[in-house]
């Protein structure tokens, strides 16, 4: 997926190491697929579940690092490339 690419390509070139970058996406990818869960669920105790998971991997500290810092243009750069990649993942069913 593109904007997935686009996000991997931004954290690099912002100094994030490979490691860095393909963990920040597999976090992403994570936490897409929790959201997309939580959309899909019907209403019961498996939704519940889905909901507090879908809490615990938006707190995952590189989903987190994204909101730690200051707003310089890199790094809006890299939220608005993770919101695009966030989006199409949870819109593909990931």
């Amino acid at each position: 997926m593109q904007s997935v690419i686009n996000l991997q390509t931004t954290l690099m070139r912002n100094g994030c190491t490979t490691t860095g970058a393909s963990q920040a996406i597999v976090s992403l990818v994570t936490h897409a697929s929790m959201c997309r869960a939580r959309a899909d669920a019907p209403p019961g105790p498996f939704r519940a579940f889905v909901v507090e998971a879908c809490r615990r991997t938006r707190k995952d500290r590189l989903m987190d690092a994204l909101g730690d810092m200051d707003l310089c243009d890199w790094v809006t750069a890299e939220r608005r490339a993770a919101c695009e990649a966030l989006f199409d993942l949870i819109m593909e069913g990931v």
